[in-house]
């Protein structure tokens, strides 16, 4: 999968996070709490997310797109692009505990 692809779908997304970090930084992401991960994340992992997923959709359509996405609800209600990438990081830290599970 294509790290510079915009994900249309939550599997998607997933994949390509975790072809991006590595194993250790993976296992350190899970020695934390969600919060913990989105917040230490924010200007990480965070930034990359809204540059490369909300910000580079083209159409109002692909950014509500990305916005259902990243918020994990079939009409996203929230559009603040750094709840966007928080929220969505909460999601992944949930995938990441139920792949060591």
């Amino acid at each position: 999968m294509n790290t510079n692809s915009i994900p249309t779908t939550t599997f998607e997304a997933y994949e390509i996070l975790d072809n991006m970090l590595s194993r250790e930084e993976k296992m350190d992401a899970i020695a934390k709490t969600g919060e913990e991960f989105a917040e230490e994340e924010h200007f990480g992992l965070g930034v990359w997310i809204r540059n490369n997923w909300f910000y580079a959709a083209e159409t109002q359509e692909q950014q509500d797109s990305v916005a259902e996405l990243l918020d994990g609800r079939s009409s996203a209600i929230i559009y603040a692009p750094d709840m966007l990438s928080c929220r969505f990081l909460e999601h992944y830290h949930e995938h990441l505990l139920a792949a060591v599970a």
